[in-house]
């Protein structure tokens, strides 16, 4: 669900943002953008959402099969092409389909770890960028969204329907969080 917010600061529920248990570390999310024709400046902030380790530990695994197949996959389609003949076109499939097997017991492995409440394998809450104060995010788990719509209730902007559902009837009651801020940084 897409959750846009309009300031700097934040509070972030006190509960993971996969499986919803207490949280004992951060996932740390990132959006960049550049400005400028000559001269080119990034500017990345980054926000960390709460998550138990459990969950970075199958988020961490299933970005490592992702990656593991990209390498896999680039290194047999450059021997294939360098070798430039049968024996390279039969390389570069057997490589590819080795890299998607892979990628198949990989995930499998990464999946194995996870709780009957997690809500993906993947990253349950994505940055996605932000235009002056609006700041937008990606968010998998609907309570978690609920609670992060509840805890900043006065800096929500553009809801959509299915937002306003979910929210409605909590009547919007405070909790007691803490406050967060962007981390800038300028490359």
């Amino acid at each position: 669900m897409r959750v846009e917010v309009s300031g700097y600061q934040f509070v972030f529920p006190q509960q993971c943002a996969c499986c919803e248990a207490r949280p004992d570390t951060v996932l740390t999310v990132s959006a960049s953008k550049s400005s400028g024709k000559r001269v080119v400046r990034t500017q990345t902030n980054t926000w960390d959402f709460p998550y138990c380790a459990q969950c970075v530990r199958h988020f961490e695994a299933a970005s490592a099969a992702k990656t593991m197949t990209w390498v896999v996959s680039i290194l047999s389609l450059v021997v294939g092409l360098y070798l430039s003949s049968w024996l390279g076109l039969i390389i570069g499939i057997l490589g590819i389909g080795g890299a998607l097997f892979m990628y198949q017991k990989l995930m499998a492995q990464a999946k194995s770890t996870l709780t009957s409440s997690c809500v993906c394998v993947g990253k349950a809450v994505a940055f996605l960028g932000w235009d002056g104060t609006r700041q937008i995010f990606e968010v998998v788990s609907p309570i978690y969204a609920r609670e992060f719509m509840i805890a900043n209730k006065k800096k929500l902007i553009n809801l959509s329907a299915e937002a306003r559902r979910l929210i409605e009837p909590s009547g919007f009651e405070d909790r007691a969080n803490s406050v967060q801020s962007a981390r800038r940084y300028q490359k």
